[in-house]
Parts: structure tokens; sequence; C-alpha cells
């Protein structure tokens, strides 16, 4: 397989991207010019300068900052819903058993399929609320027949 990945441009242009957001994602701490969460109203709106290099937002955040440390939790959060594999737990299950619990398992996959994930998870959030735990709740539950 390293063979084919080797040999097939697209694939290392993905390796390498996958490894540079990754990189800057650990890396924010360091690399981030401010604070992400630093405010100062005189500040707000500034454009693009050698301070601010992505200006500032309404509050006088800088905008480079919280892109950097965006990434985190954009990297963070998928691997949090990975982690979460209840679609393989119960395809193991309807495996190992068969029969009716096999049909039931397949049923309930096929409406969980039926309807964009992303309206199932709005739907999760909206009963729960909001919170990084809902949110990776409302993917893992949302995913889980893909």
């Amino acid at each position: 397989m390293m063979k084919k990945i080797l040999h097939n441009p697209q694939a290392l242009i993905g390796l390498a991207l996958i490894a540079l957001v990754t990189a800057v994602a650990l890396l924010a701490p360091v690399l981030a010019p401010h604070a992400p969460d630093a405010v100062n109203l005189a500040l707000k709106y500034q454009p693009a300068s050698s301070e601010f290099p992505l200006g500032t937002d309404q509050l006088g955040r800088c905008e480079l900052s919280r892109l950097l440390y965006g990434a985190r939790a954009s990297l963070g959060l998928p691997i949090l819903v990975l982690l979460g594999a209840v679609g393989l737990g119960l395809g193991l299950a309807a495996a190992a058993v068969g029969g009716w619990l096999e049909r039931g398992i397949v049923a309930l996959s096929q409406i969980f399929l039926a309807f964009p994930s992303l309206i199932i998870a709005c739907a999760i959030i909206g009963v729960l609320g909001g919170g990084l735990e809902n949110t990776v709740l409302a993917g893992v539950l949302s995913m889980w027949a893909r």
C-alpha cells in the first residue's frame, strides 16, 4: 500500500497537507502572535499588518491566532468522533449474532442513512444544548451508520 501512495502525486499532496495542518495545530501556542481570546475593542477591524497578519475581528482579536488555535479543534473533534465508533460495535454484534438483531440494526442504519447527518446532529445539539461534549455526542450519533 505504501508503494501505491508514494507513486500517487495526489496522495502525497494530501498527506503533506494533513501533516502541515497537524503541525500547525500542534505548534499553535508557539506560532500564534497573540492570545486567541484577547479582546481589545480599540483594535477592532484592523487591516492586515505586521502586528496582525490577517487583521482583527469585531472584538479586536487576532484572526491569525484564532485560525491557528481553531485548527486544534478541527483536528481533535473528528478523532473523538472516530473513537466513539458506535457503528463498528453494532456491525460486529449484527455479524456475530445474525438473525433478528442483524435485520434490526440494518433497518436502523437505513433510517439514519436516509437523513442528512448534519440535520440529525443539529437536532441532537438542539435538544441537548451546545458545548464540546454534546457536539461530539451529536457527531457520533449522527455518523454511526456511515
